[in-house]
């Protein structure tokens, strides 16, 4: 997208796109956050494995949803990547 913007063309936000920029602040508002609260009160060892766990699934969704919503992006914009003029 920033790259095909010094081309003068613009390629539309997804829905899905702002969804995954949600979830990835929400996944670091939580680990920091747990990280602060564990400071002052020790979890127990199942709160800490949920936590984890937690952050864990919400990386990996948040990393399949940047997959493809690049795949989509590259193919919108794949006609006017070719540097060569027609």
């Amino acid at each position: 997208r920033e790259f095909l913007g010094n081309k003068s063309l613009v390629v539309k936000v997804t829905k899905l796109a702002k969804w995954k920029t949600a979830i990835q602040f929400i996944t670091i508002l939580v680990f920091l956050g747990s990280q602060v609260i564990n400071n002052f009160y020790m979890y127990t060892d199942i709160i800490n494995i949920f936590i984890e766990f937690t952050c864990t699934l919400l990386i990996w969704i948040t990393s399949l949803i940047s997959l493809y919503t690049g795949i989509n992006y590259l193919r919108t914009s794949y006609g006017h990547l070719s540097t060569r003029k027609k």
